[in-house]
C-alpha cells in the first residue's frame, strides 16, 4: 500500500498516564477534552496547539470518560463512580454517583441530559436544569456491567441510547421511553468483547469493535422507528434493507497472524469513520462501499486508545497510549513510549465515502475491499 504524507501535530502538556477519552466540543471545532487515567480532564485549542484548561480529581481517581455540557462546560466520568461537573477555570463537582466506575458519559445536544453508563449494571440521566445530584432517571439490573455506550442523535429522528454490556449483549434504548424498557436486545454482531460503539451521523446505525480485531456494522430497522432514507445522499444508491446491510469485518491485524484489539471508533460527518487499535494503526473505512480508504502511514508510538473528529471533519485527534495489554509489569511497560494526543488533518480522498466522492478521489494503491 502507497503511503502518504500527512499533516500531523503534537499536543503539549501529555498526561502522565493513560488517555482514556477525547472529545471535540460539539459548538467549537478547535476545543477538545482529553480524560486520563493519572485523574485529569485536560482542555486543549487545537488550532493553536495550546492547553487552555486543567482539571485534577481528589487522589488523582482515573477518569475514563468525558463529554461537553451544553458546548460550555465538560462532564466526566471515573473509576470511584462519580459523574462530574466540569467548569471553565478548574473547577468541579459531583454530580451524581454510581456504586462501581463510570465506563461512558454521553450528552444529549437535543435536551441536554446526560447519561452514564456504570460496571454497577445500571445507566443513570441527570439533568443539570433539575438541579445537581438530581437523578432524573435510570436504567438498572442490565445484564451486565457498560462495557461500551453511545447516543444516536440525528435530526428528524429519534434519539437512542446503544449500550453494550459485558455479557456480550447490545440493549437499544428510546430515550423518550427509557422507563418502557428496552426496544430491542440482541447478541453482540462480534464473538468477543465488545471494545467500542461509536453512531452514524445520519441516525441510521453504528458501528461495534471487539477485542478481537473486528467491526461490525449495524443498522436501525423499522422496529426502532427508523427506516431506510432512499433520500439520503449517503446511502443513496447503495439500496437494500437494515437486515441485509449489516456486515462484519476482519481488521487491525498483521502479517504474522496476531489479532490486535480495536479501541476506538469515530464517525466523520460524511459518514466514513476512522478504527484505532493495539496495532498503532489508524485506518479510514467506507462503510457503505465496504471499503478501506487510507491507512495513515508509520504505526504510532503506542497503541490508539481514543479518537474524535472535530464536528465539521477538519481535525482527527488521535490518543497514541498504552492500554495495558502486557500488563502493568511487563518488563517491556518500562519502554513504553509516553501518552501522547495528535492532531491530523484528513485529506479528502481520506475521508470521503465512495458515493460522495467526485474529486479528490485516492490513488488506487491506497483503498481496499473490507
Amino acid at each position: 500500500m502507497q503511503e502518504v504524507p500527512i499533516d500531523l501535530y503534537e499536543l503539549p502538556e501529555r498526561a502522565s498516564d493513560g488517555v482514556s477519552d477525547l472529545l471535540f466540543n460539539p459548538k467549537n471545532d478547535r476545543e477538545l477534552l482529553a480524560s486520563s487515567w493519572d485523574g485529569s480532564v485536560r482542555l486543549y485549542q487545537v488550532q493553536t496547539r495550546s492547553k487552555i484548561d486543567h482539571w485534577t480529581l481528589e487522589n488523582s481517581v482515573p477518569v475514563l470518560s468525558c463529554a461537553w455540557y451544553d458546548g460550555k462546560d465538560g462532564i466526566c466520568g471515573s473509576v470511584d463512580g462519580s459523574v462530574r461537573l466540569l467548569r471553565r477555570g478548574g473547577t468541579h463537582s459531583i454530580l451524581g454517583t454510581h456504586s462501581a466506575g463510570v465506563r461512558r458519559v454521553c450528552t444529549s445536544q437535543k435536551t441536554n441530559c446526560i447519561y452514564s453508563g456504570s460496571w454497577d449494571r445500571s445507566v443513570s440521566v441527570w439533568d443539570l436544569r433539575v438541579g445537581p445530584k438530581h437523578k432524573v432517571e435510570s436504567i438498572d439490573n442490565l445484564d451486565g456491567k457498560v462495557f461500551a455506550m453511545c447516543l444516536s442523535e440525528a435530526n428528524a429522528r429519534p434519539s437512542l441510547l446503544v449500550v453494550g454490556t459485558s455479557t456480550m449483549q447490545i440493549c437499544i434504548f428510546d430515550t423518550r421511553e427509557l422507563s418502557r424498557g428496552p426496544i430491542s436486545i440482541k447478541p453482540s454482531p462480534l464473538k468477543h468483547q465488545t471494545r467500542c460503539l461509536a453512531p452514524f451521523p445520519n441516525g441510521m446505525g453504528f458501528a461495534i469493535s471487539s477485542i478481537e480485531g473486528r467491526i461490525a456494522i449495524e443498522y436501525f430497522d423499522q422496529a426502532h422507528n427508523i427506516a431506510p432514507d432512499t433520500t439520503d445522499a449517503i446511502l443513496d444508491g447503495v439500496g437494500g434493507t437494515p437486515a441485509n446491510l449489516k456486515y462484519a469485518f476482519k481488521c487491525h491485524r498483521d502479517n504474522q497472524g496476531i489479532v490486535y484489539p480495536v479501541n476506538a471508533l469515530a464517525f466523520h460527518p460524511l459518514g466514513s469513520f476512522a478504527s484505532g487499535g493495539t496495532d498503532k494503526r489508524v485506518n479510514m473505512w467506507d462503510p457503505f462501499a465496504k471499503r478501506r480508504l487510507c491507512q495513515l502511514p508509520d504505526p504510532f508510538p503506542s497503541s490508539i486508545s481514543a479518537l474524535s473528529f472535530s464536528p465539521n471533519g477538519s481535525y482527527l485527534a488521535i490518543a497514541s497510549s498504552y492500554n495495558f495489554e502486557q500488563g502493568e509489569f511487563h518488563p517491556s511497560h518500562t519502554a513504553q513510549p509516553p501518552d501522547q494526543i495528535f492532531i491530523h488533518t484528513p485529506l479528502p480522498y481520506q475521508v470521503t465515502p465512495k458515493q460522495l466522492t467526485t474529486t479528490n478521489t485516492p490513488p488506487s494503491s491506497t483503498s481496499s475491499s473490507i
